[in-house]
């Protein structure tokens, strides 16, 4: 089953509404249900970041429409319980808009964002141990800290971070950094080739293996639905010729991983008005051979029939 957690209108660009509820999509029947919540609720919110981490979701940070917020909640998926655990350490200054990226099966790196204040944007690295419920802040380094930004995506490669686009107001960027996780360094890749999908925030991105997938997002007034892969060991971009139903452009939706393929849910359009459609991307014969060893056999079968990514756009029901 596929958890998204609901207070979703990001950056209030949807109507300046806010959520507070937790709805989950199951993927087999394609039906939405609302889970029922109980303990120490959040409250509304957007622009938050959230995790899942077993059977817990973790979401920190955000904004409730009237101030930025440095909470972090914990969601346990099988009783429905919300908790505020008692975190050791210091906590990322309150923000909005930044990525939360969950390495192995118990650090949750927080990178970048908007603080509080008029463009107070932020380039700041924190690490949360979800076990032991304690922040650390590392000293990064590197001769090229990438510049402050929000609405970028940030993904786990091995034992690496890659964070690619985002925007520092008005200014959209388009350069791949990445952090080690080993010795808490940066660098930037030297992209090979010309291809690329230029500056852009407001994506969604996943890894799998290797390659990083870079779906829609906004960028110099264009809002886009293409989807672009990045393969980290060869240092080039591909744009992927994609069939099926064409989704509209789209920022501020969300993608993750499951059952073999990648769904993408929700967003902001070209008018700014909320989104609330389920597109699946069905990747081809590439990505079943870097995945096939991490899915069940009924799906791999089901992925060895096509060799070109497929777009469907589904209707779902509650």
């Amino acid at each position: 089953m596929c958890v998204i957690c609901m207070p979703l209108t990001v950056q209030g660009c949807c109507g300046g509404l806010h959520f507070g509820e937790v709805v989950a999509l199951d993927l087999k029947t394609l039906k939405w249900r609302s889970l029922q919540t109980s303990g120490e609720q959040p409250g509304s919110r957007d622009s938050h970041s959230a995790v899942t981490v077993g059977e817990r979701m973790v979401i920190f940070g955000g904004t409730n429409g009237s101030k930025k917020i440095n909470e972090l909640h914990v969601l346990d998926l099988q009783s429905g319980e919300w908790t505020q655990p008692a975190v050791e350490g210091i906590p990322p200054s309150a923000r909005e808009s930044h990525s939360a990226t969950l390495v192995g099966d118990s650090k949750m790196v927080i990178f970048g964002g908007s603080g509080e204040g008029k463009g107070n944007y932020l380039n700041d690295v924190h690490v949360l141990d979800v076990k032991a419920m304690k922040w650390v802040s590392p000293e990064v380094r590197g001769d090229q800290t990438p510049a402050k930004r929000d609405s970028h995506t940030a993904v786990p490669v091995g034992n690496k971070i890659v964070v690619y686009g985002g925007d520092c107001g008005d200014h959209y960027m388009g350069d791949v950094d990445i952090l080690d996780l080993f010795t808490f360094t940066w660098s930037r890749m030297v992209v090979q080739g010309s291809n690329s999908p230029g500056v852009r925030a407001g994506h969604a991105s996943v890894s799998i293996g290797s390659k990083v997938y870079i779906i829609g997002g906004v960028g110099d007034r264009e809002y886009y639905n293409d989807v672009w892969m990045l393969d980290i060991n060869c240092c080039t971009w591909i744009q992927l010729e994609v069939s099926g139903p064409e989704p509209q452009g789209r920022f501020s939706h969300t993608a993750v991983l499951a059952e073999g393929v990648i769904a993408i849910y929700g967003g902001c359009g070209e008018d700014e008005r909320p989104l609330n459609d389920i597109i699946f991307l069905q990747l081809g014969r590439d990505f079943f051979e870097e995945y096939s060893k991490k899915i069940p056999s009924t799906v791999k079968m089901s992925l060895e029939n096509g060799s070109v990514p497929v777009m469907i756009s589904n209707d779902v029901s509650i």
